[in-house]
């Protein structure tokens, strides 16, 4: 009886994969983050006043494919995205007079494996899932600055909400994506972490082209 059961099992998903809806294609758009643009005072043996704080929002791209298996009522979309995000840094330095100003624009590089499942009902789309971050690269001005220090670990998580619609072969879809580090944690400065109290979750609009 149990080797039956498995049987009907198997052989129930088996029909569902055997005519499931594959699709695939090209993904690309924009994301942007409101951080906390709080000045905090950085104390080091160098410095005696010297503040920093983050821009209003960090705007980033992203490109990359996506594949989707609907079967059992389901969406099932893994992705392969390389995304960039810029931040900005305001610097004073307070032990010059009145205070000298610098604008600082640094860049990170990622890519994003997300695997998302979701449910779709007409042309409309929504979706949940795991995401891992894969640390490639990054263009650091902030780090020419004495006493700044960078810790980047390769591997981060995250995960992402989203919904989308369908419009023939194109998809329109607005995402939040939750990271499980704190935007400043690879960011140290004498050895002291900075702690501008901002998370790195992300708003995220994305537009694709099906292939097939």
């Amino acid at each position: 009886m149990k080797k039956l059961l498995l049987f009907l099992c198997a052989l129930i998903i088996a029909i569902n994969l055997a005519n499931a809806q594959f699709e695939y294609g090209i993904r690309m758009g924009v994301s942007t983050q409101g951080l906390n643009t709080d000045e905090i005072l950085l104390e080091s043996n160098t410095f005696h006043d010297l503040r920093v704080s983050l821009g209003e929002a960090a705007y980033g791209y992203h490109v990359g494919l996506y594949t989707q298996l609907r079967a059992f009522g389901l969406t099932i979309s893994p992705e392969l995205i390389f995304n960039s995000n810029s931040y900005e840094y305001k610097i004073i330095d307070g032990s010059l007079g009145e205070g000298v100003t610098k604008l600082i624009k640094d860049q990170y590089q990622y890519i994003d494996l997300p695997v998302l499942v979701g449910l779709k009902l007409g042309f409309l789309r929504a979706y949940l899932g795991p995401e891992v971050h894969y640390f490639i690269n990054n263009y650091s001005k902030l780090l020419e600055h004495e006493g700044f220090q960078e810790q980047i670990n390769k591997i981060n998580y995250g995960a992402i909400v989203g919904a989308g619609v369908n419009l023939g072969k194109l998809r329109l879809d607005v995402r939040y994506e939750i990271n499980f580090d704190d935007f400043e944690s690879h960011i140290f400065y004498d050895n002291h972490q900075l702690n501008f109290n901002s998370d790195d979750s992300r708003i995220i609009f994305t537009a694709a082209w099906k292939f097939n």
